[in-house]
């Protein structure tokens, strides 16, 4: 099956998960004609697998609009061509799109067929098009898990999910933190990709949220890399620590609106995640929280965050542009450590300190603006920035922890440290290095 039809999970917030556009059926082609029409629809009905079928003979698994444009009555065929993976499993009937001559058995949850229509204009106007037809699986609920049948729904309905076909799982009602535990080893030892639905859950708290896969932290050894998607539910307003350490097939999560903090090492090592959206009301961001997110490259703080922790965002390598919010007054030590890929950064006016090591090892950032309020900035908080060579300083009283601070040529340079404290009122105003590298030139001032 094309990869790319195959990701469409035929639920719009999955498809928000992945960041794609669920339209029933994907853009398609024009077949010829002058001028090119412009589509047709296809509703898709909802299919749910059922035992071992998913669906029967003869089933409707959806219907045709018109062509857009074109002269009525239409004539819709299977054709060949890209998204024509699952043909042989479907007939058309009229308008219907419909199972074939065999119940559909696949493990397969989202099918793919070319569809192309035929207008009665002369000559016809045609148009062809891949068109998607996704299989739910039946909610997961707590009887289910606590009957005994977990292992029995697990083999009938989620076997077979792959990193890049994932199996929705879509779990119901009262869900405990035992019924996760569960859940999550029974995935393991099925060795199957999933995807966790949680929107419908009731009763989680924070404590269950941060004990749903932690009993091992050691990601082979507990499923952490199997979960590749977590919608929560909207009632939640706080992940507990180590909630998603080391689930290193996360590529998306979508957070509650309602969520207002987020804690220590809730995300950390999760090495594909890319991108997260932080809701409104999120005020506290835990430490080491996205620590070794690998591939995290942009990530926009929201008004309201009033606490960073430390190392928060150490070694998102990836990371290349951040937005702080003015709310923010500390940057805790570590929070930048290693983000090596961070070529600009701008300080909020409220930042009165800067932690130790704070940005640490960012090789890309050549210059940064310091707020007229920053008081204060810790041992090695810009040591290792190779290329930083323009500081400018927005306020007078700036206690610089050491001349390691910043980089400078210890044997024979002046350090920034230095030259700032040794200018005359006001020392606000612009410095720079004579050059590049960690222990290289000297720092003065310009303006």
């Amino acid at each position: 099956m094309a990869k790319k039809n195959v990701l469409f999970v035929g639920m719009l917030a999955l498809a928000l998960v992945f960041g794609m556009v669920l339209a029933g059926c994907s853009n398609g082609d024009d077949g010829g004609g002058d001028p090119a029409p412009v589509g047709f629809p296809f509703a898709q009905k909802q299919l749910e697998r059922s035992g071992e079928k998913i669906a029967n003979t003869g089933v409707t698994a959806g219907t045709f609009g018109p062509l857009v444009d074109g002269t009525a009555p239409f004539t819709y065929t299977l054709v060949s061509g890209e998204g024509d993976t699952n043909n042989t499993s479907f007939v058309i009937a009229g308008d219907s799109l419909k199972i074939g001559s065999s119940p559909l058995t696949s493990i397969t949850k989202v099918y793919s067929v070319r569809v192309q229509v035929s207008d009665s204009a002369v000559p016809p106007k045609t148009f062809a098009r891949p068109c998607t037809v996704a299989v739910t699986t039946p909610l997961l609920t707590a009887a289910i898990i606590n009957g005994g049948e977990l292992s029995t729904f697990i083999s009938t309905n989620c076997m077979g999910g792959t990193a890049d076909i994932p199996v929705v799982l879509k779990f119901s009602g009262a869900i405990t933190e035992a019924n996760l535990h569960s859940v999550r080893a029974a995935v393991n030892s099925a060795s199957t990709y999933v995807i966790w639905d949680l929107s419908e859950v009731t009763g989680l708290s924070a404590n269950q949220i941060g004990g749903t896969i932690t009993d091992d932290r050691n990601p082979e050894n507990t499923g952490r890399d199997k979960i590749k998607g977590i919608i929560l539910p909207a009632g939640l307003t706080t992940i507990g620590d180590v909630a998603f350490e080391n689930c290193t097939a996360l590529t998306s999560i979508i957070l509650p609106a309602g969520l207002t903090t987020i804690g220590n090492v809730a995300f950390e090592n999760c090495t594909v995640l890319t991108s997260i959206i932080l809701p409104a009301g999120l005020t506290t961001i835990g430490g080491e929280t996205f620590y070794g997110c690998t591939t995290l490259a942009t990530l926009i703080l929201p008004a309201g965050l009033t606490t960073i922790g430390n190392a928060a965002f150490s070694r998102c390598t990836a990371l290349t542009s951040i937005t702080l919010p003015s709310s923010l007054t500390n940057i805790s030590s570590s929070a930048f450590y290693n983000c090596a890929a961070l070529a600009s950064i701008t300080l909020p006016a409220g930042i009165t300190s800067i932690g130790s090591d704070a940005f640490r090892y960012c090789t890309t950032l050549a210059s940064i603006t310091l707020p007229a309020n920053l008081t204060s900035i810790g041992g090695n908080a810009f040591n290792g920035c190779t290329i930083l060579q323009t500081v400018v300083f927005g306020g007078t009283g700036v206690a610089i922890n050491n001349n390691e601070t910043f980089p400078y040529a210890s044997s024979s340079g002046t350090s920034l440290k230095t030259a700032y404290e040794a200018t005359n009122a006001p020392r606000t105003g612009t410095y720079t290095r004579t050059t590049t590298g960690n222990d290289a030139g000297s720092w003065s001032r310009q303006s």
